[in-house]
């Protein structure tokens, strides 16, 4: 029985309307930068979106603030649920319930330039190989002050999966698992594990599925400030398990030995149409990937 509190939801206009984009917002005790990222959402030059928030038990001033959108915007569907069940859960549960024929992930943290979304549709309505579009990021502090700027890769968009596959783990794939990606895509890959790094996978199995597109313009803005879920309220990797899942807080953890094993079944598991010769290309760039990190492979064993 799920224990769903209350989803407040206003449908589009006119009546049964299915949108072309579904934007999924998971969040949990997001007060502090939610309104800014409400409004680059709402605000975008694209309008025929649906826009999901899920939180995941918030005990801040998120639920005031996200019903206080909904209640002004019929494009915002608000579930709210009595527990945290988890990133991993909270994320692939919009996924589940979008509707429309793109997704795109957001973060209540993250801003996004106003024409972002419609630059991304146009790239996916005109080249049906293209399975996700993203663009340049900007990585900023907490007073929206630039960092500095995370150019495209150009090989996540080369025709050959084994090298879209290989850069998919050399580029940081929580810049590119917010892209807008075609639905019954992303729904082909496994979405976020219950385990640290997991955005690293689903980007190898969206690399495989097709070309990865990038707007070589920063229309992007990453947040990187103290109070932030990953890689800064839990610097480690065996820490961020928790985040991802709950339960497995305090549980022994092999983070680097379990990213190898994702590594190996996105390959096997993959619903792209790869050739003999594509996926033995692809298994070599795992044993590259093990060799590059085999200090962090070992130090796992070591530290438990």
């Amino acid at each position: 029985m799920t224990n769903l509190v209350e989803s407040i939801f206003i449908k589009n206009s006119p009546e049964h309307t299915v949108p072309r984009l579904s934007i999924g917002l998971p969040v949990y005790n997001g007060e502090n930068y939610l309104e800014q990222s409400l409004k680059s959402i709402l605000s975008q030059s694209y309008r025929d979106f649906e826009l999901i928030i899920s939180d995941n038990g918030s005990t801040d001033g998120t639920e005031a603030i996200c019903r206080k959108y909904a209640n002004k915007d019929s494009r915002i569907r608000y579930e709210r649920y009595e527990e945290n069940r988890g990133a991993s859960w909270n994320f692939n549960h919009v996924v589940h319930v979008a509707r429309g024929e793109y997704f795109k992930w957001a973060a209540h943290d993250d801003l996004l330039d106003q024409t972002l979304v419609e630059e991304s549709i146009t790239i996916l309505d005109e080249n049906p190989d293209v399975v996700l579009c993203y663009s340049g990021s900007k990585i900023i502090d907490a007073e929206n002050h630039i960092i500095r700027q995370v150019p495209i890769s150009e090989n996540l968009n080369h025709k050959q999966p084994h090298l879209r596959f290989a850069a998919s783990w050399r580029y940081p794939p929580n810049l590119v698992v917010f892209g807008v990606v075609r639905t019954e895509a992303m729904r082909k890959t496994h979405l976020l594990g219950p385990y640290s790094s997991s955005d690293r996978i689903l980007s190898a199995e969206l690399a495989l599925l097709g070309r990865i597109y990038g707007i070589p313009r920063y229309l992007f803005s990453f947040r990187h400030h103290p109070a932030q879920s990953t890689g800064v309220s839990f610097p480690s990797r065996k820490g961020r398990s928790a985040w991802f899942d709950p339960k497995k807080k305090g549980e022994r953890s092999f983070p680097h030995w379990r990213l190898l094993k994702e590594f190996y079944a996105s390959i096997a598991d993959s619903k792209s149409n790869l050739g003999l010769v594509e996926r033995i290309f692809c298994y070599r760039s795992v044993m590259r990937w093990c060799i590059r990190h085999y200090r962090l492979l070992a130090w796992d064993l070591v530290k438990q």
